[in-house]
């Protein structure tokens, strides 16, 4: 038996999970602003979510990730990704290029 790729992995997560990232969007969506970088965003589960709210930046150290995301996104300039470490000092200038008033970070860990 062939084991799945670490993007397999991710993609078969996406589908399985959609209900529950939904619950959970639910729970913080009264907190989100216009502006928000979703820090770990794997293949943007949430993403869907911030259509209706202005901008949404993802974040994450995957390139395998980040460039799978890359070819799903409409080209509107509502969305951006980005490939790098939350750990990188460079972070903190970008979220404030992008003016970002509300961070996620969830089901990094």
């Amino acid at each position: 038996m062939k084991s799945e790729t670490h993007l397999e992995f991710y993609q078969r997560w996406k589908k399985l999970a959609s209900p529950y990232i939904k619950w959970q969007f639910d729970q913080f969506k009264p907190f989100v602003g216009k502006r928000c970088a979703d820090i770990g965003c794997g293949l943007g589960n949430f993403l869907p979510y911030f259509a209706e709210k202005g901008f949404y930046l993802g974040i994450d150290h995957d390139m395998t990730l980040v460039e799978a995301l890359t070819k799903e996104l409409p080209q509107d300039g509502i969305f951006s990704i980005i490939c790098i470490d939350v750990t990188d000092p460079t972070l903190i200038k970008i979220l404030r290029s992008y003016a970002i008033d509300s961070i996620l970070c969830v089901n990094v860990l």
